[in-house]
């Protein structure tokens, strides 16, 4: 058996892992955003085709049950007077539903794959974001195939060098009252599970030993420390 502690999983990951249930749960508009650079060799009436192309995607890119996926889409040429732009010449702004109609929309949904493999060669660079209107913290959206298995999740270590999987089917919960968890959890107990050691199984990372920053959720890094992980 394995003794796995409470302090292995952050506070964040137990935020993430409620975070990301609330949200499957409780589907809120996302604001997708794309920025394009594109080559300077195209042509201008190859442009205007790729741009409508684009903007049929309102009205051609459907669901499951044969409904549009995008609720809004604007788009534009920069025209912005300031130098930040980054190259960055014509954006595009996207309204979904909810991170599902999103995430089918990238991955799954014939219409906008045809037109991204067309795209392809006529852009030169890109920035991509995806926004909840108001929303400044919390984890962010994780990639369809790799959200959790049932009855499996996922975790890390505070600095995020080590990744790990564990199933928690068969986990036995215990509460400790040592010192040691008092101090690493600043309460009066722990709450641990422990389960096989065939049940948890490290994906990324491993032991080392170096200097490290970590971010918290308002975002911000903290000064480097030396310790052993």
């Amino acid at each position: 058996m394995l003794y796995t502690p409470s302090t292995t999983t952050t506070f964040s990951d137990e935020y993430d892992q409620l975070t990301t249930t609330t949200v499957m749960s409780n589907p809120t508009p996302i604001t997708h955003i794309v920025l394009f650079k594109y080559r300077a060799d195209i042509s201008w009436m190859g442009f205007e085709s790729h741009f409508a192309s684009f903007m049929a995607l309102k009205t051609t890119s459907l669901n499951l049950a044969g409904e549009p996926l995008i609720k809004s889409l604007r788009a534009g040429k920069n025209r912005s007077w300031e130098s930040y732009s980054k190259g960055m010449t014509h954006g595009f702004v996207l309204e979904f539903a909810s991170q599902e109609d999103l995430d089918y929309y990238i991955t799954q949904e014939p219409m906008h794959a045809a037109f991204s493999k067309a795209a392809l060669p006529l852009i030169e660079d890109s920035v991509v974001i995806d926004i909840q209107d108001g929303v400044l913290f919390g984890p962010k959206a994780e990639h369809p195939g790799l959200r959790k298995q049932e009855g499996v999740w996922r975790g890390k270590c505070h600095c995020e060098h080590v990744h790990w999987t564990a199933r928690l089917e068969k986990a036995e919960h215990v509460l400790c009252h040592c010192s040691t968890c008092q101090k690493l959890g600043g309460g009066p107990y722990s709450c641990n599970q422990i389960i096989g050691r065939d049940e948890l199984k490290i994906v990324k990372g491993g032991e080392n030993v170096g200097r490290y920053r970590y971010k918290g959720a308002s975002g911000r890094s903290s000064p480097s420390a030396i310790v052993k992980r």
